[in-house]
């Protein structure tokens, strides 16, 4: 009786013995890459555990060996199971009984997918971009515009998908400024270092980078400069290039503001950058020009005031010059008050627009006439009646020469000898008895 009960336990526990001994059997460690009891149908025994079928890594014979293997979209052979079991050291991901190497791109649908990660699919969904459209394997699902099919039971690209030809990605050369030169103020006679970078940021490699010369807005400034390196060769993709600027402001630069541009060229791309540079008088040319000139100019606009005083006297229209004398006292004011705090920079720019404004009021000055005779007009009236009377002159008949009633008269002549000639002439003449 023993004997028979024995033989009853054994087939009683055989399927228990069977779910682990694929692993068992081959005396290693873990269960090698390839081992699979997915399709084994043994779903009772002993322990109870389903073999194919699971929601979770508990649901599996011996979690210490196996795990559940889910599908991307959560439904496995049945309704009720998420996905499969097999050994852990599998890492191809499964959909509808379908195992998919690791790194696989699953199409979800059209236009996205999710990638298979040492035996996980990803969670979430990864859209294409573009007009681009999702195609199953191991390579760039987006990389085409292949169709694919989608949803459990798809298991990849769709027998009927049509491929297009993969585009070739366009060659683009592309660089920017992403450290350019800030604003900056230079004094007159020093110097000063700045730096440039600039990115290749295309996907070819760009020759002969630089910085163009002269930099524009610097011209007739007085500014000298030198920039280190001159040019790189060969910018690879995603370098940069670092240029440093050494200003350089001579002794009799102008002092204003300059708004310079940089542009940096290469072979097959360029782009450029702004910045204001301040030339500041050095203390030479505070002392011996702009506060000189200050004083100039209000000794000017003192004797102007008199000017205009005397013109208005004499009955001069002086509103216009009057705007002017305002203006010009403005500046100085101005001037006056930026030399108190030291700002020289500012007093130099209103001395420069007062000394424009006083030569403006010394031309209309030169130009107002007091009110009164003309005697241009009067000089121009006597030279012309002149003129008439010496035409009416000429053309006036004289009592000589030839005459329609008495016909030619000789000229006679009013000489002294002619006179003494006629006195002898009538002394001898006979007397007639009369």
């Amino acid at each position: 009786m023993k004997k028979y009960y024995f033989l009853f336990l054994l087939i009683l526990l055989a399927p228990a013995f069977a779910e682990v001994s694929e692993c068992v059997n081959n005396s290693v460690s873990a269960c090698p890459s390839g081992v699979a009891l997915r399709n084994l149908t043994i779903v009772t025994g002993a322990q109870g555990a389903t073999v194919l079928s699971c929601n979770a890594d508990a649901d599996c014979v011996d979690t210490g060996w196996f795990k559940c293997f889910k599908d991307w979209d959560g439904v496995g052979p049945s309704s009720a199971s998420a996905g499969w079991c097999n050994a852990t050291a599998i890492t191809s991901c499964y959909s509808n009984g379908t195992a998919y190497v690791n790194n696989y791109y699953f199409c979800t649908t059209s236009t996205a997918y999710r990638q298979c990660s040492s035996g996980a699919w990803a969670s979430s969904d990864t859209s294409c971009t573009g007009n681009q459209t999702c195609t199953s394997g191991t390579a760039s699902p987006c990389a085409t515009s292949n169709a694919s099919s989608s949803g459990s039971g798809s298991g990849g690209t769709g027998s009927n998908a049509t491929p297009t030809p993969t585009p070739t990605p366009s060659t683009k050369g592309s660089i920017s400024i992403t450290s350019s030169i800030t604003d900056f103020d230079l004094v007159q006679e020093e110097s000063v270092i700045k730096s440039l970078t600039a990115k290749n940021d295309g996907n070819l490699t760009l020759n002969n980078t630089m910085i163009t010369t002269p930099l524009g807005g610097l011209s007739d400034s007085g500014v000298t400069f030198n920039i280190s390196p001159d040019k790189f060769s060969n910018l690879s993709v995603g370098s940069s290039a670092t240029f440093i600027l050494n200003f350089s402001a001579s002794a009799n630069a102008t002092v204003k503001s300059y708004t310079v541009t940089t542009e940096v060229t290469s072979s097959d791309a360029k782009t450029s950058a702004t910045f204001v540079l301040r030339i500041l008088p050095s203390n030479e040319t505070v002392e011996n020009t702009i506060l000189p000139l200050y004083d100039s100019l209000k000794l000017q606009l003192a004797a102007l005031k008199l000017s205009v005083t005397e013109l208005e006297k004499q009955g001069i229209n002086t509103t216009a010059m009057k705007r002017l004398l305002a203006d010009i006292e403005d500046k100085l004011n101005q001037t006056s008050s930026n030399i108190e705090k030291k700002d020289y920079f500012a007093a130099a720019q209103l001395l420069d627009s007062a000394k424009a404004l006083i030569a403006e009021l010394q031309s209309s000055i030169s130009q107002a006439k007091a009110p009164g005779i003309d005697f241009l007009l009067i000089l121009i009236i006597v030279v012309v009646i002149a003129g008439i009377g010496a035409f009416i002159y000429l053309m006036w008949p004289s009592e000589e020469g030839f005459s329609p009633q008495k016909g030619w008269k000789p000229e006679k002549d009013d000489s002294i000898v002619n006179k003494i000639l006629e006195k002898i002439k009538r002394k001898k003449k006979p007397y007639d008895g009369r």
